[in-house]
């Protein structure tokens, strides 16, 4: 890290998703601690289930998933919040609700049916309504389970790793943990682990791609923003590729850079490419 704390002012970077499998330091459920062990890259996503519309890291197959498909299934979607930390909209009430709530869910897709809009349009936009989540008592769930004041039949567990722990196959211990951090252990990921840099721009350029599906073709002044946003992130690959011609330092995989720099370049020209075509 050393180079990249002189040269570009970088302080440091998070280990906090591997600790997700060290029992002795983060209180996860046996359920949740063995998906999280078995997940690959295609299982972390960043996903748009919090009630506040923030981008959340997020595990397909966790147990508030699979909740909150069967409230949709059954008819029924939404939590009945019954802790209300996350209340925040006033679309159609004076007071804020949680737009994981089925008061909300029920009242936005009630508007949605009432709209102009076409018949998949409609969908795709209930969908997104009812992807939210009670992240209020769900990301909780794990450690009430664990802790024995939940029991697993309970389900609901909700957690938010990064992509990191994608390279993390099993539950470690503390001190092998620390060991691999401070390099006093052969390294617990294998050597094709991308850089940080890397993954960190498959996670920008799809938070791009997901803003513009939003965006219909003709909103010229939409697509002047996001025009702004690939310009950054194509000064930020352009730093990448620099970094990548330096000197690896112990286990640091920068051939992974370029390459990614040029599957996410092609990504977003064939983005704007198509939104021109169709505007």
């Amino acid at each position: 890290m050393r180079r990249l704390i002189e040269d570009f002012k970088m302080d440091g970077t998070g280990w906090g998703s591997p600790f997700l499998l060290v029992p002795e330091a983060t209180c996860v459920d046996d359920s949740t601690s063995k998906l999280l062990a078995d997940a690959g890259e295609d299982e972390l996503y960043l996903s748009n289930v919090s009630p506040l519309g923030v981008p959340f890291n997020n595990i397909r197959g966790s147990g508030s998933e699979y909740h909150t498909k069967a409230l949709v299934d059954k008819g029924k979607p939404g939590s009945k919040c019954p802790k209300g930390f996350l209340v925040s909209n006033t679309e159609f009430t004076d007071n804020p609700i949680c737009t994981a709530s089925s008061q909300y869910q029920l009242l936005k897709i009630n508007q949605i049916e009432e709209s102009d809009l076409t018949s998949d349009k409609k969908e795709q936009e209930k969908s997104k309504v009812m992807e939210k989540t009670c992240l209020c008592t769900n990301l909780g769930t794990g450690s009430m389970i664990r802790l024995g004041i939940m029991k697993p039949t309970y389900g609901r567990q909700a957690i938010c790793p990064g992509p990191n722990v994608a390279w993390f196959s099993r539950q470690y211990s503390l001190e092998e943990m620390t060991d691999h951090i401070y390099g006093r252990r052969e390294t617990l990921v294998p050597k094709e682990r991308p850089h940080m840099f890397a993954k960190e721009l498959v996670m920008y350029v799809d938070y791009v791609s997901e803003l513009a599906n939003q965006i219909e073709p003709e909103d010229k002044q939409q697509w002047r923003k996001m025009g702004k946003m690939r310009n950054n992130l194509e000064k930020g690959m352009d730093l990448c590729l620099e970094i990548s011609k330096d000197t690896p330092y112990q286990n640091e995989n920068l051939k992974s850079l370029k390459a990614t720099v040029d599957e996410q370049r092609l990504r977003l020209t064939i983005l704007f490419e198509t939104q021109m075509a169709e505007a």
